[in-house]
Order: structure tokens, then C-alpha cells, then sequence
């Protein structure tokens, strides 16, 4: 059986946990190991089962607490070897636990065939990654500044996705950021708007995916329930509706969000 979970997901810290006969992996570790360990607890999980950790790019809201976490437990942590390079030293990871990894190379973790493949972003090797869990797949895409072609192909067969879905534009252009951060997050390297991720989840819903959570919301320039209402309201357009032909949820920013078994 496969289990999944967003544990945290927004500008203040992500993590993933997957789960798939006997094998345990996070996707990230962007909040404090204290924090992850209660949030693995809530699902009843431990953080001692955890096989590897997968690191999408070496963003602080990623990697916040991979450094403790891996002392403690002695997690092996595996991204690409120019994002071990540019972490941070307050979270820099012991050599014995780097696990190089390279884009479009699949690799086995377990009992988990993993994925990494490039992500539009500003960060300096920045993965997705997609999951071959016996028949099922399920893959994991935030932090991208346009929909990428080759991400898509990356995405599509998936049970589920975890998509970014990260700022209203008219919010973001009305709010009160910098204009230099504006542009950052508006820019082929930022983030996904609600609109652009809702055009993606369209596409990749015409050919088969049917469970969608979006994550990685801004606290200033997004809410819950302006990403459901616009997903809702897109997806009915072409006859999907939530709860019936697709499953569309919005991932939490400081808990768990609900657990998938597929």
C-alpha cells in the first residue's frame, strides 16, 4: 500500500513523507527536525523508519531541518551534488550522508523507484521528483516559474500530484512586496500562479491523474480558499467535479495534511 502526506507546505517550510511497503522517505525537510518528528508522530509514524531524504533544492524552507535531523538519525540525504554544494554551512550535510543524484536518472530507494528531473526555479540544481510505486505513480513539483514542457511529461500517468500553486497574480501585484521580489516570483525562475497550476492540473487531468493537492501557498499572497475556489471553478468547466471524477485538496502550512492510501 502507498501512503502519502504533505507535512508542511508554504514559504515557512515544506516537507513530504511517502510511504510504500516498508520504505519511508520525506521530500524535504523545511521546518525544524522537533517539528517533523511531532508531524511524523500525528501520522503515526517514526522518524527512525525514515529510509533517505529527498532534497528538491537548497532553499532554507526546504532544508531548515535536514542537518539535525540527519545527525540524529543518520539519514541518508540524496539531491543533486551542486545543491549539497550551495546549502548553506548552518545546514550543511556530513559526506557520509550525501547521496549524489542526477536529473532523468531513475534510481531505487527501497522498495521506491525515484524520479528526479529539472524544475524551473532559482536554485541551483532544483529537482521534482515522480515515483513508481508498483502500478501506481505519484509525483511532487513545487517552486517552478512556468510550465515547463518536460515537467509535464514528467507528471503525466500520475494517481496523484503534489503541485505548486503559489501566489494570486492580482494579489502579488497589489501587495506589498518589493517590486524586486515581484519580479522574482513572476519571473520563468519564480513561482506558479494559481491560474498556471490550474491550466497544468487541467492538462494532466484530460489524460488520467485524478488526485490533486496544491501546495506551497504564500501566506501574503494566496489563501486556501482562493486556490480551491479557483481549481473548482476551472475543473468544472470541463466537467470534473470535486469529490466526484477528481480529488482536489489544498495542503496545509503548519500540519499534515490528510493521509492518501493508494
Amino acid at each position: 500500500m502507498v501512503k502519502f502526506c504533505s507535512l508542511s507546505s508554504g514559504s515557512s517550510g515544506n516537507a513530504v513523507f511517502l510511504e510504500y511497503n516498508g520504505t519511508s522517505l520525506l521530500i524535504d525537510c523545511g521546518v525544524s527536525c522537533r517539528r517533523i518528528c511531532d508531524m511524523l508522530r500525528q501520522i503515526d509514524k517514526r522518524p527512525e523508519d525514515i529510509s533517505g531524504i529527498l532534497v528538491t533544492h537548497e532553499h532554507s524552507d526546504h532544508i531548515k531541518g535536514i542537518s539535525v535531523f540527519t545527525k540524529k538519525y543518520h539519514t541518508p540525504v540524496y539531491s543533486a551534488q551542486n545543491t549539497f554544494e550551495n546549502m548553506p554551512e548552518t545546514n550543511a550535510i556530513a559526506k557520509d550522508f550525501q547521496r549524489f543524484i542526477i536529473s532523468g536518472n531513475e534510481f531505487s530507494l527501497g522498495n521506491i523507484d525515484v524520479l528526479p528531473f529539472s524544475i524551473p526555479h532559482d536554485a541551483a540544481m532544483p529537482f521534482g521528483y515522480a515515483f513508481q510505486l508498483g502500478d501506481k505513480k505519484i509525483a511532487v513539483a513545487t517552486d517552478m516559474g512556468k510550465i515547463d514542457s518536460d515537467v509535464a511529461l514528467h507528471l503525466k500517468g500520475s494517481d496523484l500530484i503534489l503541485l505548486e500553486s503559489n501566489h494570486d497574480a492580482q494579489m502579488l501585484i497589489d501587495g506589498p512586496y518589493p517590486y524586486f521580489l515581484k519580479r522574482r516570483i513572476l519571473s520563468e525562475h519564480g513561482h506558479l500562479s494559481n491560474d498556471q497550476a490550474a491550466k497544468l492540473a487541467l492538462s494532466l487531468a484530460r489524460t488520467g491523474t485524478s488526485r490533486f493537492l496544491f501546495g506551497h501557498l504564500s501566506d501574503t499572497n494566496n489563501t486556501p480558499d482562493i486556490v480551491l475556489n479557483t481549481m473548482i471553478s476551472s475543473f468544472e468547466q470541463e466537467g470534473f467535479i470535486n469529490g466526484k471524477n477528481i480529488d482536489i485538496a489544498v495542503a496545509n502550512r503548519y500540519s499534515p495534511s490528510k493521509l492518501y492510501t493508494l
